[in-house]
């Protein structure tokens, strides 16, 4: 007990200043006697991690590249002129903020800003290697800078989920994120903040919570945005200031494990082989059309009633996993 919370002292200690605040505030004019007065006032507030540091060329400080999530540096809503700012709760300063890019999708953004204060950088960890169980330490700014870099401690309480989302607010879910479910403690202000390894790494970066699921409260459910796809969408798109092009499959399936005599005839679907599953566990997509012309799989030869049953290797065992790939 003694090391492990030595471990977690040292662990906070040494990620807490990489994790700073992110403040969008609007541009309004208030009417003070006869003059319309200047005013920008938060719209919202978060976190951001900071992954890498550059000296400035001048040697007066360093520019930081700072992930956060889109959603606290964006407002579609908003038709004012906005502006990001950081806050270094360590040196109490507010610093102008560069919205360098952010991706339509996934919910996060880059951002950028120079200080005269060194500060290390988070290092990444391979979140394909997450274990369920493995300690996981949350640093951000719950419910505002009053509680500026807290931390919390928790579990990988389920590793890797995939959540189908509504990303352009159209009402219809039309994309498949994947996150990693945590219990460590988080509220809003934590969103875009990291999630850390018990040795200091950045696991992922908090991005939401359950609430409620079907008008019933949920506790302890947080979601953190895997550290291997930030680490992708930041460095090799967006700082790069790549567009992000995303693959459709164009393959209509249903997952075998679900087809039973009824679907099968109600769709004019051929029985699956029993050969295929020697010891009675099924899995795998069942192509139910062709494939559609000019997406990902046309021309490979897969074609109606073929059983997807691999994927890198690894069995497909829902639509998710193969949409999430």
């Amino acid at each position: 007990i003694t090391d492990l919370q030595k471990a977690i002292e040292e662990t906070v200690a040494a990620v807490e200043r990489m994790v700073v605040g992110v403040t969008l505030k609007e541009k309004t004019y208030v009417k003070m006697g006869n003059q319309l007065v200047e005013s920008e006032d938060a719209v919202g507030l978060g976190s951001g991690v900071i992954y890498k540091r550059e000296e400035l060329p001048d040697g007066s400080g360093f520019k930081y590249y700072v992930i956060t999530n889109r959603h606290v540096v964006t407002d579609e809503d908003n038709t004012n002129e906005l502006s990001i700012y950081v806050y270094d709760g360590f040196d109490d300063v507010e610093i102008k903020a560069e919205l360098v890019g952010y991706d339509e999708k996934v919910d996060l953004a880059l951002i950028t800003f120079k200080h005269t204060t060194y500060i290390d950088t988070a290092e990444f960890a391979d979140s394909d290697e997450v274990k369920k169980g493995s300690f996981v330490i949350a640093i951000g700014n719950p419910r505002g800078y009053e509680y500026y870099s807290s931390a919390t401690l928790g579990i990988v309480s389920g590793g890797i989920r995939y959540l189908s989302e509504d990303t352009d607010e159209d009402g219809i879910n039309d994309f498949l994120s994947l996150y990693i479910q945590h219990d460590a403690a988080i509220n809003s202000g934590n969103s875009g903040g990291g999630l850390f390894t018990i040795d200091g790494k950045l696991l992922g970066i908090n991005s939401m919570k359950l609430v409620t699921v079907n008008n019933v409260d949920v506790d302890n459910m947080g979601f953190a945005i895997p550290s291997n796809v930030a680490k992708t969408i930041i460095t090799e798109y967006i700082e790069k200031g790549v567009e992000i092009v995303r693959p459709r499959l164009g393959v209509t399936s249903i997952e075998v494990k679900q087809l039973t005599p009824a679907i099968i005839q109600a769709n004019g679907l051929k029985p699956v082989p029993a050969k295929l599953y020697p010891d009675g566990i099924k899995y795998g997509l069942y192509v139910t059309d062709d494939v559609a012309p000019g997406c990902t799989l046309s021309g490979t030869g897969l074609a109606k009633d073929d059983i997807l049953l691999e994927l890198d290797g690894e069995k497909i065992r829902s639509m998710d996993m193969m949409s999430a790939k």
